[in-house]
């Protein structure tokens, strides 16, 4: 990884193998660079670095600079609780948008939001914040995409969808025009989904159907 000096700074909250996934992108980035990890599931990672960058625990994050904006890389909703403790804390998220992604200039994206490379958001789409937008994800026009939702790899969320907060969207998934998705709801990779789906279920198949009422929150 290669730093630029004088370029703004992210820390990633998450030492793990997306985590690393991310830093690597934003290191790419001349107009980025990586601060520090955080952690605050493992302490055993804390104290090092991780491909040169060192890993903070959370309850020292004093010790990031001024000026540095947090990003969740976390690839999960388990990222929620995560982000709660660090913005009680008052740090500032910062939104990366990998260069190679196509980002309408009338889409809306939220604080701490992610997108990955080659991903495509369309005209008037609306990205909430701490929002996982993976490599080659589609998203089209008027799509409306809540809080800390998850899309794998080369998901397709079709035209004026909605997605519920903290839900997961499998790699390869297909959401078709206009349909919902509800909160925490997890649609399995690869799944089409032809028709709206209840919160807190996860379907699986072409065409999508429950196959697990999840408990608990997500």
């Amino acid at each position: 990884m290669q730093n630029s000096s004088g370029s703004e700074r992210f820390a990633l909250l998450g030492a793990g193998s997306f985590g690393e996934e991310v830093a690597d992108l934003i290191d790419e980035d001349p107009r980025y660079q990586v601060a520090a990890f955080i952690e605050g599931l493992d302490r055993s990672k804390c104290g090092r670095t991780l491909h040169g960058i060192p890993v903070l625990w959370i309850d020292d994050i004093d010790q990031l600079p001024g000026e540095c904006r947090v990003l969740a890389a976390i690839g999960s909703p388990r990222r929620l609780t995560f982000i709660r403790q660090v913005e009680q804390r008052g740090l500032r998220f910062g939104t990366f948008v990998h260069a190679s992604a196509q980002v309408s200039s009338t889409a809306r994206l939220g604080a701490g939001t992610y997108i990955g490379p080659h991903a495509v958001l369309a005209a008037h789409s609306e990205v909430g914040s701490h929002v996982i937008v993976n490599r080659g994800c589609l998203i089209g026009h008027h799509a409306r995409i809540a809080q800390g939702v998850t899309l794998g790899p080369a998901a397709n969320v079709a035209g004026r969808t909605t997605l519920g907060a903290g839900a997961s969207i499998g790699m390869g998934a297909q959401i078709l025009d206009g349909l919902t998705v509800g909160h925490s709801a997890v649609v399995g990779a690869g799944a089409v989904v032809t028709r709206d789906v209840e919160p807190r279920v996860q379907v699986l198949g072409v065409p999508a159907r429950i196959v697990k009422r999840l408990e608990g929150t997500r």
